[in-house]
């Protein structure tokens, strides 16, 4: 996996006060943890930062170029990003300091490829994302679940998944990721139809009883 680059500020103020005047200057306050090091505030470019998340995996390994030192070439990834619930912008971002040479756990989106074998069935994908552990260079950017030839009735399972070299799922490997279900009748249309039978029922009958009394 390769590395992307984010220029990274360091930043004094930690109070609500600070982090808002920065939004208004079109940077997102943010921290690095991680290795037993006291938490770094930074603030990076809002439009930097959303190009990177336009162009790269949400488990992207991130150097930080800074003019200060104890920031520059700091290896980190993405560890919770929050937004507003309004907009949808970013409002602050949490990296983690890692090493490239140890393991770390993160969350990795699953994608849903292929088609089922009957159209009739409906397919639902109960899990969006499995929380794997590798070395940060072998990280995935998604896992894939291949749902060709499932017919109604069948589902795939986390162990389902064909993970790649050197990595671990720390999740329930018989978690169901997705099934293939059977249709439902919507109760509306029952009735529909019942009301239909009785009624052809009723003509059927009516009929039936002028014909006797001729």
């Amino acid at each position: 996996m390769r590395e992307a680059l984010i220029s990274a500020q360091s930043r004094a103020g930690i109070g609500t006060g600070s982090c808002r005047k920065l939004r208004a200057q079109g940077r997102i306050p943010a921290v690095i943890y991680g290795y037993g090091k006291p938490a770094r505030p930074i603030s990076l470019s809002e439009l930097e930062f959303n190009r990177f998340l336009a162009h790269n995996s949400p488990n992207a390994i991130i150097r930080f170029k800074s003019e200060d030192k104890e920031i520059a070439d700091t290896i980190a990834i993405v560890k919770d990003i929050q937004k507003n619930p309004m907009r949808g912008s970013v409002v602050h971002v949490d990296f983690q300091e890692i090493s490239l040479s140890d393991k770390v756990s993160v969350a990795v989106p699953v994608t849903v490829t292929g088609r089922q074998a009957d159209d009739r069935g409906i397919l639902e994908q109960l899990i969006n994302e499995v929380t794997v552990e590798a070395v940060a260079t072998k990280l995935p950017a998604q896992l894939v679940v291949d749902v060709t030839g499932l017919a109604i009735g069948d589902s795939k399972r986390i162990a389902d998944i064909e993970l790649p070299e050197d990595v671990e799922v720390l999740d329930d490997p018989e978690a169901v990721v997705v099934r293939v279900s059977a249709p439902q009748i919507a109760p509306e249309s029952i009735e529909g139809e019942e009301g239909a039978e009785d009624a052809e029922d009723a003509e059927t009958a009516e009929t039936a009883s002028t014909d006797g009394a001729e």
